[in-house]
């Protein structure tokens, strides 16, 4: 193959021979690869050479600066025919690579068909669940008979996998079924004229003439406990141009912190000069005996609603009287104009639903969808409610923060300073349903 010698000044003088070696190779590949045999062969010889040159009893640093030493003082002194053989050898390379390049695009296209065809049986997958439930909770039924069209859904389904030859196939029966359902679910309703629960009986009836606020079924109740109280409604007016603050709240009421309520605070002034607060919450609007429930919840269930209060009413109920729940007061940097307006937002979509009722929808039609809808007339980019922090409206604050909505993270703040600053459902609890609550909250609170 090769031989590796040393010179009287005691560097290594290397003759690879490598064509000779390679001369009977029956084809340029097989030269190729007789050629990193040898090579391979060399290095190994001329290290241990080096080696012994260096002498075993020579320091590690010694020994390390002799192999540099003598790897860079190789020279290839192969026959003159190396120049034809390195040509054979560029255009084999160049084969490989052909090759390979190939291959990686087979194995893309076969990894890029993977992640299609999982992402679809996903898809399957969910819809599959969605359907079970919206053969369960299609209400044109009696209750029995809906439980038995789940059950002939489920044979169905079942009779179709077993008949059906492919995956493709399949996936569309399923998607048939879910768009079949859904087309009946339509027939659903929503409605204004219900059996309500006495604490939304009444629709709040918002109006703007010539800037002044008229808020009617305003609802100030008073409780005692969780489902001890007495209920309220009034009526109030303010100034539209009196709006000068804005208000985020979260209801953490799980041990899941994602699963949260949210909604708003609006701060004004009144004719005396004093501050007022109260509170906007879209939330389900209950029938009698009826329970929330966010797997309902997507199955047009429940019809939506926005209640208009004062914050002893819509903070207190959720934090003196509910002493398990955390909830979390955050100021929006908000300029008042846009408080202004925002609020407008919310008065346009509390007219809409005298007339035109909606369902509450768990994923798409919620107390924070809500929110981000109405914003979408103030920010410059449109917040995406599909974002996984907006859907999980515990972690909406995350959000906010990141995006500069509340505390102050350009300052230094951190996101944990910032939760144990606005949490006030401990103060809330000291303070009970004082006069001053709203004052007293934010007192102790620092924003």
């Amino acid at each position: 193959m090769g031989k590796v010698g040393w010179s009287k000044g005691g560097t290594p003088e290397v003759a690879w021979g490598i064509d000779a070696y390679c001369s009977d190779a029956s084809s340029p590949r097989a030269r190729e690869t007789k050629a990193a045999e040898a090579k391979i062969g060399l290095v190994t010889r001329f290290f241990l050479t080096c080696r012994l040159k260096a002498k075993l009893n020579s320091p590690p640093p010694a020994r390390f600066l002799v192999w540099i030493s003598c790897a860079l003082t190789i020279e290839d002194v192969s026959e003159p025919s190396a120049s034809k053989a390195a040509s054979a050898s560029k255009a084999a390379s160049t084969s490989r690579a052909a090759a390979l390049t190939a291959s990686l695009g087979k194995r893309g296209r076969r990894c890029g068909f993977a992640m299609v065809n999982g992402t679809l049986w996903v898809c399957a997958g969910l819809a599959f669940l969605w359907s079970i439930g919206a053969c369960l909770y299609l209400t044109l039924l009696p209750a029995p008979l809906c439980s038995l069209l789940m059950i002939g859904y489920l044979a169905a389904m079942g009779y179709g996998v077993r008949r059906l030859s492919n995956g493709s196939q399949i996936r569309g029966m399923i998607a048939g079924a879910a768009v079949l359902l859904f087309c009946v679910s339509l027939l659903l309703r929503p409605s204004n004229e219900r059996d309500w629960v006495d604490l939304q009986q009444r629709l709040p009836i918002v109006r703007i003439d010539d800037d002044t606020v008229t808020i009617e079924n305003f609802r100030a109740c008073r409780y005692r406990s969780e489902t001890d109280y007495d209920v309220h409604f009034e009526d109030r007016t303010f100034d539209l141009h009196s709006i000068e603050s804005v208000w985020f709240i979260i209801q953490r009421f799980s041990v899941i912190d994602g699963m949260a309520h949210t909604f708003l605070s609006f701060g004004y002034r009144d004719q005396l000069d004093r501050p007022q607060y109260f509170s906007v919450s879209v939330e389900i609007r209950r029938e009698q005996g009826e329970v929330f429930s966010p797997i309902k919840g997507l199955y047009r269930q429940f019809e939506l609603m926005h209640v208009v209060g004062d914050e002893r009413d819509l903070i207190g109920s959720r934090t003196v009287v509910r002493p398990q729940d955390r909830v979390y007061l955050y100021r929006l940097e908000m300029a008042p104009e846009q408080a202004q307006d925002l609020f407008s937002q919310f008065a346009t979509q509390m007219q809409k639903l005298e007339t035109e009722p909606e369902f509450y929808n768990t994923l798409t039609n919620n107390c924070t969808n809500s929110i981000v809808r109405a914003t979408y007339a103030l920010t410059v980019d449109r917040i995406n409610w599909m974002n996984p922090r907006i859907a999980m409206p515990g972690h909406s604050a995350s959000f906010a923060f990141d995006h500069g909505f509340v505390g102050q993270k350009a300052n230094g703040q951190t996101l944990e300073e910032l939760y144990h600053q606005a949490r006030i459902d401990p103060i809330a609890r000291a303070v009970g349903f004082a006069d001053d609550f709203s004052i007293a909250i934010r007192r102790a609170h620092k924003p």
